[in-house]
């Protein structure tokens, strides 16, 4: 199932879309390995499924989930379980998601008709 990311503005290293960008084009790859960080297991997800990152609300990039997760205790605890991704590429989409089909939650697995359209819509 594909999920939509939404990455906060006070995390270290997103405070901006060019920065956010550049994390996910040129950090994560020689940091840690394409292995994304976050507090939880994505744990709805199976190899091959989508995950578009967003910030600001606009979709930054999007990556294909490889199925690995690894938990790493010696990284911050907020950031503990690493998710493999392949593909990962970076969008550039002027248009805004709509806020009313986000809200909410940081992580929202894409399971209405009405998300993917929205997914699609803010691709274009």
């Amino acid at each position: 199932m594909d999920l939509l990311f939404r990455l906060s503005k006070d995390i270290n290293g997103f405070s901006s879309i060019e920065e956010t960008k550049s994390f996910f084009s040129e950090i994560l790859p020689k940091r840690d390995n394409n292995y994304f960080f976050h507090i939880k297991k994505i744990s709805q997800m199976n190899r091959g499924d989508t995950i578009y990152f967003s910030y600001d609300g606009y979709i930054v990039a999007n990556a294909i989930f490889d199925g690995k997760i690894i938990t790493d205790k010696e990284r911050d605890e907020d950031f503990i379980e690493g998710h493999k991704l392949k593909n990962i590429q970076i969008i550039n989409s002027s248009k805004k998601l709509d806020t009313q089909i986000i809200k909410g939650r940081e992580m929202r697995y894409i399971k209405t008709e009405e998300l993917q359209q929205e997914i699609l819509r803010a691709l274009e």
